[in-house]
């Protein structure tokens, strides 16, 4: 079924953080155990009548292939129960982007989810300067 409503990389990106952050069992690794890989998949497959895979697979961080074998295996998951329980939360989820229902509570995680994530490019800034500092050190000891 197509809908009308199409969304951006960056909207489907903030639903995608909102989800995770009601779903904290998943620790946001990107690895291929199936505790990271089933929110990923029950979220690509909830997301997808309102957006193309390119723009699913950007804000997951992921190829569009892995997106079209999600949604290409979406039936034969449906047998898990802990699928079913993240694809049901994904679902209601995006139909709260969707519908414009997110409650004070919910825009509270997502000013939250924005402040960690500036909090962490500081982290990631302040750890790149200082392997340069390390690295500058290193190089003067070995001469």
């Amino acid at each position: 079924m197509q809908h009308k409503i199409k969304l951006s990389q960056s909207e489907v990106r903030e639903i995608f953080d909102y989800f995770i952050a009601r779903n904290t069992d998943y620790d946001g690794r990107r690895n291929n155990r199936r505790d990271s890989v089933m929110p990923r998949r029950a979220f690509a497959n909830a997301v997808s009548a309102y957006a193309d895979y390119p723009r699913i697979a950007g804000a997951l961080d992921v190829d569009r292939t892995n997106i079209y074998h999600y949604t290409k295996t979406h039936k034969q998951n449906m047998i898990y129960t802990d699928y079913q329980d993240l694809y049901s939360d994904a679902v209601v989820c995006v139909a709260k982007f969707i519908e414009g229902n997110m409650t004070s509570a919910d825009e509270g995680i997502m000013v939250d989810i924005k402040n960690l994530r500036l909090e962490v490019a500081e982290l990631k800034a302040k750890l790149n300067k200082m392997k340069g500092i390390v690295g500058k050190q290193v190089r003067l000891l070995a001469n």
